[in-house]
């Protein structure tokens, strides 16, 4: 038997489900979960688990733990960069287009940028509801866009999307990437990771970003932040907490629509550009 991978399998049945015990020796395979807050990464460490028998949706989800999809056998996705756009409607009209770019966000936060563009081209059509962010609705709420003041925005868009990710059920976060990627908000307004902006000066307008932590993070939630537009008393929270994975390259037009209170906005259309 020497070589061979010895494993205690104990099945339990549950209803119809079965459910088994597993154990790892130290010479299986490296284990790379994403677990709730993070990817945790345990090669060669010996690993006790129950777990429950699933299918596979999208990376599959086994224990309440997201799998890479492809692990131990095509690695980590890699994320195609460029330019992405979402034609949008405001109380059933068209706006315009809004165009972002991911070329930056692409070398920072790899995995977290192509589960967002997967979702941007809906390619993943194995996946039922059918992963996209298309037909999708932004909260519409002016009076929560605006500051008290008036003419300044924080969080202008949030989109919720379809409340998943393309690796599986469970939130997932690139934790391993952010130590290459930490920026400092100004003053105490702690940390924001990926794509850097300069919040002082305003360099860009509105940055694609997700949250971290908080409602809806690690799946589909995205926010369009307006960086330029934000009062400077915001700017300390402006992307705390959050993954900036691109900028605006046009569209700033149609941001103003959405917040206009005209009516509500919505993706009727959305892919990468050639």
């Amino acid at each position: 038997m020497t070589g061979l991978v010895k494993a205690l399998c104990l099945l339990i049945v549950v209803g119809s489900t079965p459910s088994c015990a597993f154990l790892l020796p130290a010479t299986a395979s490296p284990l790379r979960a994403s677990v709730q807050h993070g990817v945790a990464q345990n090669p060669g460490a010996v690993g006790i688990g129950m777990c429950r028998l699933m299918g596979r949706r999208g990376g599959g989800a086994l224990c309440g733990v997201s799998m890479q999809e492809g692990d131990g056998e095509k690695g980590a996705p890699q994320a195609k960069g460029g330019l992405v756009f979402m034609d949008i409607e405001v109380g059933g009209e068209a706006a315009g287009r809004l165009v972002f770019s991911l070329d930056e966000g692409a070398t920072l936060l790899p995995k977290t940028v192509e589960s967002f563009r997967q979702q941007i081209t809906g390619e993943r059509t194995s996946v039922s509801p059918k992963l996209t962010y298309k037909g999708c609705q932004f909260e519409y709420n002016p009076t929560y866009v605006m500051t008290p003041g008036g003419g300044a925005y924080k969080y202008s868009h949030i989109c919720k999307g379809r409340g998943s990710n393309i690796y599986g059920s469970m939130p997932f976060v690139e934790k391993e990437a952010f130590s290459a990627c930490r920026n400092t908000c100004p003053g105490n307004g702690g940390n924001y990771y990926g794509v850097k902006v300069d919040l002082e000066t305003t360099d860009v307008s509105s940055v694609l970003a997700v949250p971290i932590m908080g409602p809806g993070y690690g799946n589909s939630r995205f926010y369009i932040v307006r960086v330029r537009a934000s009062a400077s008393s915001m700017k300390e929270r402006l992307l705390s907490n959050t993954a900036v994975l691109g900028t605006l390259v046009s569209g700033e037009d149609v941001l103003d629509i959405m917040a206009s209170g005209a009516g509500q906005p919505s993706i009727a259309d959305c892919g990468m550009l050639e």
